[in-house]
């Protein structure tokens, strides 16, 4: 009997299949563009004021607006942006493809930057809105916020807290609490606002918080509940500085009667403002009850 032995050679190639020779294809050279640092946006914040020579926010940071703000300002930072890159930002309402306004941002040597929106006419259009950030033309970021209609503002609740006293620096309760003695009552400013003229109720009409520097008069009302008799409300008037706020104006109001009620009290500053950040402070006997942050353009 006669065996026959038959062998097959069988390559194989580097990615383990067989049956197939190694490519000799050449791997695409890398070049200046592959090599080159691509932009991220690290931080991206929203907010009603913003100090646009040291690229703060001078205002709480949020996503929801109502139409009568002066301006929405962008306050972000970039990480690895490359050098001589040009930065645009682009303002786009709804699905809108074409944006409602763009610009172009210049970068601080700490690769921060501001922009601002504002309205096309008195007021914004209400709905949902996407600022986008693109660095020599190509998307690094986005931010998506809402602006309610005037009749319909939009709230938010940032933080809650019951105390006996609130601490008026930093405008949190000193101790908070929650049981409280028979009797105690409500002291408080349920409503504060700004505005260049205010209704019969002392209720600003509209609401600003952004002024022009030659603004003549800026209004607050407001509405305090369940004062004691002989109480004092009065208004400070700061502008905000890096260094410590500087009080620029008080206006005290007596209520003798105490009691629930309203007032409204005027700041006519004589000369014209310089542009930045700015706050109201109300206090009712000396403790701080509202802070109502505003900006002058």
């Amino acid at each position: 009997m006669r065996i026959t032995f038959v062998f097959m050679a069988l390559a194989v190639g580097c990615g383990g299949t067989m049956g197939k020779a190694p490519s000799t294809e050449a791997e695409p050279a890398m070049t200046a563009e592959d090599l080159k640092p691509r932009a991220v946006l690290s931080r991206a914040e929203l907010t009603t004021a913003a100090d646009e020579q040291r690229m703060r926010a001078s205002a709480p940071a949020t996503t929801s607006f109502a139409d009568r703000v002066g301006a929405i300002f962008l306050v972000a930072t970039l990480k690895r942006l490359p050098t001589d890159a040009d930065i645009d930002v682009r303002w786009f309402k709804d699905s809108d493809p074409e944006p409602w306004h763009s610009s172009h941002a210049n970068a601080s040597d700490r690769f921060e930057f501001v922009s601002s929106f504002r309205p096309r006419g008195s007021v914004f259009d209400p709905g949902t809105y996407t600022v986008r950030v693109c660095v020599d033309g190509e998307e690094v970021g986005a931010v998506g916020f809402r602006v309610g209609s005037a009749d319909r503002p939009p709230t938010e609740i940032r933080e809650l807290a019951l105390s006996h006293s609130v601490d008026d620096e930093t405008m949190k309760p000193r101790s908070p609490a929650t049981s409280f003695r028979s009797g105690t009552k409500r002291i408080a400013v349920d409503r504060a606002g700004l505005g260049l003229k205010l209704d019969k109720d002392n209720a600003p009409e509209p609401e600003m918080t952004s002024f022009r520097r030659d603004t003549p008069v800026i209004e607050c009302g407001l509405r305090f509940v369940d004062l004691p008799r002989d109480s004092k409300v009065d208004v400070q008037w700061f502008s905000v500085e890096a260094d410590g706020d500087m009080l620029l104006h008080t206006t005290r109001t007596g209520i003798a009667s105490g009691g629930t009620g309203t007032l409204g009290a005027a700041w006519e500053p004589g000369h014209a403002l310089s542009p930045g950040a700015y706050k109201a402070v109300v206090l009712v006997n000396g403790e701080a009850m509202a802070e109502l942050p505003f900006e002058i353009r």
